[in-house]
């Protein structure tokens, strides 16, 4: 018997003195700390954002906040408000730019209104010239400070890479991308004192590319201080120390998990070259779901949250013990062996009175949050799978076709390491990888 359970599962980003702008003799500060904060990865994630808020307003001037991309597709809330509703709770936290994700990208067409709900913009490097809502930087200002924001996107959502234009190049921090982005912030010199990247390519294109404009500066000039990045969901920080000679690149996990806080403490040295950072520390704050504090952020999102309320059902099943979606991203995880046995179980009710045996693959990376223990139901399943409810069933002409789809989607996905999102089959099948990681 095939039962609903199984089928639901499918459910397929300190005032130390007055601040003026540096550039001018006249006016130029010493020891000035700037704080960015920053979310990534929310996946229509928003009660978080109470807490977030507390923490922003909390922190001293200079001070901006961004977001570096995907605050689409992910929860109930967002499957009913849309972009416009994560615009309008992005706009009560005071964005001063947002980075654009992969899956923003599958509401494109909604980009714009996302932009002017949130009266944020949207920064890409190589969306800009595609998309008319989409600029490739701004200036933004921080009680005088002049902060550059260049941006940057896996594009990979918007199609194949044979259909992609020359200004839609792929995550490579040593290719034109890389190009783009450090000429991009080489120009945003002349108006702003330090320049911040937030991206949506992964951390190892951040810090590839961080590590790229050190070593050019000789020949490019100050191009890129800091990069605040997201799209891989790790956790990454300086844990308040100096990164001193590491790149500075931070990420802060994923659906508001944390709150991530880059400082940089920054510096006159010479008056004809402006501000300068002279040192630079980052920290992740876990954000709690449940903030009662009573302000208006809180009651705001509150309001949001009940408007949008999926109606109450019934659970499926109650979870024993909680599956953590975190390990998916850097080896093996239960959660993703769970998805691909119900993919399995689907196939199978699919196929009706067929004999052909049912492989499920699944790609880890698509598993968004985790299973959490006691009652789980749509929500929970939406939460972890927020794709769109459909089932792709390919036929093999034989074994030997499918073991070579197989082996070839292994080996494109490394079995382990930072970004994960390697390939899972169901438990009637088995992948064996050799010491080089092939498949066999």
């Amino acid at each position: 018997m095939c039962r609903p359970h199984a089928i639901a599962l499918l459910l397929v980003a300190c005032d130390a003195a007055r601040v003026f702008h540096a550039h001018n003799a006249s006016r130029i500060v010493h020891n000035v700390t700037l704080s960015i904060a920053f979310t990534t990865d929310l996946h229509g994630e928003i009660a978080p954002l109470k807490h977030a808020h507390a923490l922003v307003e909390a922190l001293p001037h200079p001070k901006l906040l961004v977001d570096a991309g995907d605050a689409f597709i992910g929860t109930e809330y967002f499957r009913k408000a849309g972009p416009a509703g994560m615009g309008r709770v992005m706009r009560a936290m005071g964005y001063s730019a947002l980075a654009v994700g992969n899956h923003d990208l599958e509401r494109a067409d909604e980009l714009a209104n996302f932009s002017k709900e949130a009266r944020a913009p949207l920064v890409s490097t190589n969306l800009c010239r595609q998309f008319e809502a989409v600029r490739c930087s701004r200036v933004a200002r921080a009680h005088g400070v002049a902060v550059g924001l260049v941006g940057y996107t896996d594009a990979t959502a918007v199609g194949p890479l044979a259909t992609w234009s020359k200004n839609m190049d792929p995550c490579d921090a040593a290719g034109p991308l890389g190009d783009a982005v450090l000429a991009e912030a080489a120009s945003l010199r002349r108006r702003a004192d330090v320049v911040i990247a937030i991206g949506h390519c992964g951390y190892r294109f951040d810090a590839d590319l961080f590590r790229r404009a050190a070593a050019e500066r000789a020949r490019r000039g100050r191009t890129v201080d800091a990069v605040v990045g997201g799209h891989t969901h790790l956790i990454r920080s300086s844990n308040g120390r100096d990164y001193g000679e590491a790149p500075v690149v931070a990420q802060a996990g994923v659906s508001g998990s944390h709150l991530g806080i880059l400082e940089l403490d920054l510096a006159a040295r010479d008056p004809s070259t402006g501000l300068e950072v002279a040192a630079a520390r980052s920290r992740n704050v876990p954000l709690r779901v449940k903030d009662n504090r009573g302000s208006d952020m809180q009651r705001f999102v509150d309001a949001e949250l009940k408007a949008h309320a999926a109606p109450p059902a019934k659970p499926w099943r109650t979870v024993l013990d909680r599956g953590d979606d975190g390990a998916c991203r850097e080896r093996e995880c239960a959660v993703a062996n769970l998805v691909a046995d119900a993919m399995a179980r689907k196939g199978a009710c699919a196929s009706g009175a067929s004999r052909a045996p049912v492989v499920a693959l699944f790609e880890a990376g698509s598993a968004r949050a985790s299973i959490e223990t006691g009652p789980f139901g749509r929500a929970g399943a939406t939460a972890v799978l927020p794709w769109a409810n459909t089932y792709e069933v390919l036929r093999f002409p034989s074994a030997g076709a499918l073991e070579s789809v197989i082996a070839f989607g292994a080996a494109s996905r490394a079995p382990a390491g930072l970004g994960g999102g390697f390939l899972h089959a169901s438990s009637n099948a088995r992948i064996f990888l050799d010491a080089a990681g092939r498949a066999r």
